[in-house]
């Protein structure tokens, strides 16, 4: 799990209180990356930091060893927090209940006419933030990280000065019911699907992606009890190794005590506590965020240059002159060489119509002609034209051949430097079929590739120029191409298109996802990695992941 559900987070919490319960917070300062470190020492053992990361995708608690440099200027957030918590005493780290909410108490001798006061992480994904509060019942906002007014949440409000209450909370089971071996087995769906809802919905500290596991573990043939048990046992027991489950380029994908089916065919690391397993992921985790903004910048300016040579390339096969209208000037002025030995058909003030003789058979031919210079003057004029056309021609083409040299270069090098697609998840490389195909309502059609070599398929087979590909933003996923067939609504069908795409890849589960669109000739296939591409021109869509409702298979 790339953020711990709040089984996990438990186990962190546990870890955590044991090495900050009674440590003095020194120094509090916030980093770019969302982070808040309280820098805290306690007798007899060495400074450490806690690092409180509220970053929407990466949102951890946790403690180090390690420094960092302030690097940004100080913000209200921590000018806020090194008046309150600075010199102060960590009291208790404890979670609330089971949820990803941890409470952290401060008393603050300084400020005794303050009382204790009450630092509350919210660690639940896009909504995370951290909270300051008072001790009162209800307590007060001192301050808050990210301020939520009433147009963002009706329910809830964190804004200072008002009163503070907890992310809603509901009545589930205690996930240690279920090592009780007295108390009877629950009922629950026999379907998958129904069963992982089922959990998540009533059980304490279950998430997506633990009730994805224990619903493996039932449909392998063991009751829910013994699924539960199998995988909160070894935690209950401190019987484990942590592991940090990592891509093969190197970006951590999760956190788990075991081996699971998501992350069967990835490496990882070990190691003995949730918490050293955390720091792990999250520093990998910046590392290869680092190095992908640095990607994307190189990629971004590769993408301006080629749009550039492209333009460039366009304007000058617009100032080359058609073969055909070259010779027909070159023609003109032979005819008129030849003036007195042919037919003059007829004669105005804009010029002559002659016999052509240099075509087979023989066509009437209009030569416009300058009235107030001679035949042989005008004559010497369309020489000279078809010479000038001629030599501009010669030094367009050789300035085209120059660009066309350039724009490969810089594609090799696009290619080269690109960072390659993120290694999909298994079920994409798993069907023979080369695609899968939908219609929407308005008649339009998507196809969605099924592994590398239909992504290839249907962007090299399938699609055309017009069509437009979409793919979720730096994340696994399939290639969906749109083909317009009903250019009403087409705005409409590409957020169709873009939900699809968002569904087929490894975002499915998730609330809303990034999707990004071009059209397909802006695609470019990678030679020497099938199914991968380099695009330009795109936009980015924010989607829900889901097939619509009007969007049936075909």
């Amino acid at each position: 799990m790339k953020i711990l559900e709040g089984l996990a987070l438990h186990f962190l919490t546990e870890e955590i209180e044991k090495e900050a319960k009674g440590a003095r917070i020194q120094r509090v300062f916030t980093t770019p990356r969302r982070e808040t470190w309280l820098e805290i020492y306690s007798p007899g053992d060495r400074e450490k930091s806690l690092v409180i990361s509220l970053h929407p995708q990466e949102n951890f608690i946790f403690t180090t060893s390690g420094k960092e440099v302030q690097k940004e200027k100080p913000n209200n957030w921590q000018q806020l927090l090194n008046k309150y918590l600075v010199g102060g005493k960590i009291i208790s780290l404890t979670q609330v209940g089971w949820d990803r909410v941890l409470k952290i108490e401060i008393k603050n001798p300084q400020l005794f006419e303050e009382g204790n006061l009450y630092l509350f992480v919210e660690l639940t994904g896009r909504n995370t933030n951290a909270i300051l509060t008072d001790q009162s019942k209800p307590p007060h906002i001192l301050g808050v990280h990210r301020r939520v007014g009433k147009d963002q949440n009706r329910f809830r409000t964190l804004l200072p000065g008002e009163k503070y209450s907890l992310p809603p909370q509901k009545n589930k089971i205690d996930p240690f019911f279920f090592l009780q071996e007295k108390e009877k087995d629950l009922l629950f769906s026999s379907s998958p699907e129904d069963l992982q809802r089922e959990l998540v919905q009533q059980i304490d500290g279950i998430g997506p992606f633990l009730s994805q596991i224990i619903a493996e573990k039932v449909g392998g043939g063991k009751s829910p009890r013994e699924a539960m048990k199998e995988t909160i046992s070894p935690l209950r027991e401190s019987n484990y190794q942590i592991r940090v489950f990592f891509s093969s380029s190197g970006e951590p994908q999760g956190i788990f005590w075991d081996s699971v089916t998501p992350y069967s065919s990835l490496s990882y690391q070990e190691f003995p506590s949730f918490n050293q397993a955390v720091e792990c992921f999250h520093f990998s985790w910046w590392e290869r965020q680092e190095e992908f903004i640095q990607q994307k910048i190189k990629e971004k300016r590769l993408k301006e240059e080629l749009d550039f040579l492209e333009k460039e390339r366009e304007k000058i096969e617009s100032l080359i002159k058609n073969e055909e209208e070259l010779e027909e000037l070159k023609i003109k002025g032979e005819l008129l060489k030849i003036l007195p030995g042919l037919e003059v058909i007829s004669k105005t003030e804009e010029g002559i119509t002659v016999k052509n003789v240099f075509s087979s058979p023989p066509q009437d031919i209009f030569i416009p002609l300058n009235p107030r210079l001679s035949i042989n003057q005008n004559m010497q004029n369309y020489f000279r034209l078809y010479r000038k056309g001629r030599e501009k021609n010669l030094k367009l083409r050789e300035r085209l051949k120059e660009l066309e040299k350039k724009e490969k270069k810089v594609e090799k090098i696009f290619e080269e430097e690109l960072l390659p697609e993120k290694e999909g998840n298994k079920a994409f490389l798993s069907s023979p079929e080369k695609a899968l195909r939908f219609k929407t309502s308005q008649g339009n059609e998507i196809w969605v590739g099924k592994n590398a070599k239909s992504n290839h398929f249907l962007v090299t087979k399938i699609a055309s120029p017009q069509d437009y590909w979409l793919h979720v933003r730096d994340l696994p996923g399939s290639h969906v191409i749109l083909k317009i067939k009903n250019k009403e609504n087409e705005e409409e069908e590409i957020q169709k298109a873009a939900r699809v795409a968002a569904y087929f890849s490894s975002v499915r589960g998730e609330s809303r996802a990034e999707v990004i669109v071009t059209q397909v000739k802006y695609v470019r296939t990678l030679p020497s990695q099938i199914g991968k591409v380099t695009y330009r021109r795109e936009k980015t869509l924010l989607v829900k992941p889901q097939l619509p409702g009007d969007v049936t298979p075909w």
